[in-house]
């Protein structure tokens, strides 16, 4: 009975030393803190609780309390994560880097567009009550007048132009021609590029070339862009572009072609051992159009090169004498004469001549008066005789000059 007595009160003892028991101070987790009052203390009674806070910039999530029991801490369920101050705003013509992030402590860089400038300060930063500083603005780039040229002017004139706005420059005198750029535009730097163009005369002296004709193109003056066109006279090819453009800086677009004489191959003698040989075929062989009289071109156009061919066929009234196609040759020559076109005979008027001579003959031979005409020979007075059934008017010499009545027989006098 002692025994089982004493051993009770040893049990109660212990329970009661056990329920005694102090805490140590908490061990504090990641961005949080014991208040105040609490920080101070190293051991905390049995029973006691202790309350934790986030550190700034972050939102609490769980219980924040615990409580100290027979020396030993509840489980502390209180986490802490970082506030996040989401997107910034808006800003026209401008733009937002997040690389960083949003959460707090974090940095947003802006930025505008091209051709807008910033206006306030570039970084926004997440704090414990969102971004700290205030939104800049984007303001477009303007650009002053660009330069006057002389001789020039430009358009539109205002008193500045915004990013992007174009003038256009001409010059005042026809014979002048801008020398560059004809449009600026204003830049997101504030300045009109590229560089303002001149005004200045342009004239290409008229080309002299060696056995060339011109056959096409301007006429000196030549003013900028004019064109010409050459072509070498027969017997001769051309070395170069036939076509000149004359340039900005008054110099044509090449150097002169030139005229090289054809050098038309002649037969070897017949070689002893058979050898091949190979001509040659010169480049740009032009032939000149034909001129043909009373002629009509019904094949063919130029330029006419080698083995080129061209037809004609003579007008109306009119019949060809020579070959109607022709062939352009290596020589820049025609393959034969060129033909040529000859009037048709007319019939009707030496059939009209030859019956006119023999009415003569007939009135000359047998007299007039048998055709209704008077004679042509004068008769002496008196002569033949008389037509009572008739009655003429006679000259001063007894001829009859016409007959006004026909006689019902005709008498002829020999």
């Amino acid at each position: 009975m002692g025994d089982t007595y004493f051993l009770l009160l040893s049990c109660l003892g212990f329970v009661i030393t056990a329920q005694a028991q102090d805490c140590p101070k908490p061990t504090v987790g990641p961005n949080m803190f014991l208040k105040d009052e609490h920080n101070q203390q190293e051991t905390f009674p049995d029973g006691s609780t202790a309350t934790f806070e986030c550190v700034v910039g972050y939102l609490a999530a769980g219980p924040a309390v615990i409580t100290c029991t027979a020396g030993t801490w509840s489980p502390l369920r209180l986490t802490c994560r970082k506030k996040n101050c989401g997107p910034a705003g808006q800003v026209p013509n401008g733009h937002f880097d997040y690389s960083e992030g949003t959460e707090f402590g974090d940095k947003v860089v802006i930025s505008c567009d091209p051709g807008y400038g910033l206006v306030g300060n570039n970084q926004l930063f997440c704090g414990d009550k969102g971004w700290k500083g205030r939104l800049p603005v984007c303001e477009v780039v303007t650009c002053d007048p660009p330069a006057s040229i002389d001789g020039g002017s430009f358009t539109p004139r205002q008193e500045s132009y915004d990013y992007r706005e174009v003038v256009r420059y001409s010059c005042l005198m026809n014979d002048y021609t801008l020398d560059g750029p004809k449009s600026l535009i204003c830049s997101e730097n504030g300045m009109f590029e590229p560089d303002p163009p001149k005004c200045t005369m342009v004239q290409c002296e008229d080309p002299v070339i060696e056995n060339a004709v011109w056959i096409e193109g301007s006429r000196p003056p030549h003013r900028f862009k004019a064109m010409v066109k050459y072509q070498c006279i027969s017997g001769y090819v051309m070395e170069g572009p036939s076509t000149l453009i004359c340039g900005i800086n008054s110099q044509w677009s090449s150097k002169y072609p030139t005229c090289q004489k054809v050098v038309v191959p002649t037969k070897p003698p017949t070689p002893t051992t058979t050898t091949t040989t190979t001509t040659k075929r010169p480049k740009d062989v032009q032939c000149k159009e034909p001129v043909i009289k009373h002629a009509i071109k019904v094949g063919g156009s130029p330029p006419y090169t080698y083995k080129s061919t061209v037809t004609y066929e003579c007008s109306s009234g009119y019949e060809m004498k020579g070959k109607e196609t022709l062939t352009c040759g290596i020589d820049g020559n025609w393959s034969s004469d060129l033909p040529h076109c000859k009037g048709k005979a007319n019939i009707a008027l030496p059939v009209g001549l030859t019956v006119a001579a023999v009415a003569i003959a007939a009135c000359a031979m047998c007299g007039c008066y048998y055709y209704g005409l008077p004679p042509f020979n004068k008769k002496k007075r008196g002569a033949g005789k008389s037509y009572p059934d008739s009655e003429a008017t006679k000259d001063e010499e007894g001829v009859a000059l016409s007959v006004r009545r026909w006689p019902t027989k005709h008498t002829l006098t020999p």
